[in-house]
C-alpha cells in the first residue's frame, strides 16, 4: 500500500487510533461506520497536547529526567531530582 498510496500507512494509523477501523487480519481492515469527525477531533486534541509536552520538554531549564518523571506520573520522586548527566544538569555544574 505504501508504494501505491504515499502516506497511506499514516492515514490507516490515524483511523485506527481514532477507532474507525476493524482489523480482520494483519492485512485486511474494514472501516467502521460512525462519527468519524468527532473521533478525529479528539485525536487532534491529543496530538496538540503531545506537541505542547514535546515543546515543554525541549524548553525546560530543569533536569530533563525530572521532566520525564513528572510526565510519566512519578510525582513523588520528581521534586528536586537531578540526574547530573543531561545537558541542563551539566550546564548547572559549570
Amino acid at each position: 500500500m505504501s508504494k501505491q498510496f504515499r502516506g497511506g500507512d499514516r492515514a490507516l494509523s490515524l483511523l485506527s487510533s481514532a477507532g474507525q477501523l476493524d482489523w480482520l487480519d494483519p492485512f485486511t481492515y474494514q472501516r467502521r461506520e460512525g462519527k468519524i469527525s468527532q473521533e478525529l477531533g479528539k485525536l487532534g486534541k491529543t496530538q496538540q497536547h503531545l506537541n505542547a509536552q514535546r515543546q515543554q520538554y525541549l524548553r525546560t531549564p530543569d533536569c530533563r529526567w525530572q521532566f520525564l518523571l513528572v510526565a510519566f506520573g512519578f510525582t513523588t520522586a520528581a521534586p528536586g531530582f537531578r540526574c547530573g548527566h543531561c545537558d541542563n544538569c551539566r550546564d548547572r555544574r559549570r
